[in-house]
């Protein structure tokens, strides 16, 4: 053993390719750290990017004009219900154009309710249906679970 210890420090190589292994793993490890918080920076400056921008878009406090309502009709094209002052309108907003429908009254509008569920079942109880099949034991099932008709939210 300590002849191979003395041929590798003779030869050199030994030595050599210790320290290149150090400081190799020392430049790989400050690459890395070096990464990590550019990483960090730009997530960083993501963020307060999107801070701003949301900031920017916001109706300032005192303003006229109001989106009250939207429903698409498809794609390219929805209608909207729009306050400006004390008068709403109905505009008609495709790809290219937009256009006013009509003048509404202060009294035609309704106010906002809670959004429907889409599909006629809140998010809520497929997600917890879908927690409680995760939940059940898998060995207690058999063919006849199989063959159990599908609630509401599509879970047996």
């Amino acid at each position: 053993m300590l002849n191979n210890a003395v041929f590798l420090l003779s030869n050199g190589e030994g030595a050599a390719s210790a320290s290149d292994n150090w400081s190799g793993s020392m430049v790989s490890f400050g690459q890395f750290f070096l990464a990590i918080v550019i990483f960090i920076v730009i997530l960083y400056l993501a963020y307060l990017a999107t801070k701003f921008m949301a900031r920017s878009r916001m109706p300032k406090k005192g303003s006229n004009f109001e989106l009250t309502d939207t429903m698409s009709l498809g794609q390219h094209s929805h209608i909207q219900i729009v306050r400006a002052g004390k008068k709403y309108f109905l505009l008609g907003i495709s790809k290219d154009k937009i256009s006013l429908l009509a003048e509404l009254r202060p009294e035609d509008i309704m106010p906002r309710q809670n959004a429907a569920p889409v599909y006629g079942v809140p998010f809520e109880k497929h997600l917890s249906a879908f927690i409680n099949n995760l939940k059940r034991p898998k060995a207690g099932r058999d063919d006849k679970d199989a063959e159990k008709p599908l609630d509401e939210g599509g879970f047996q």
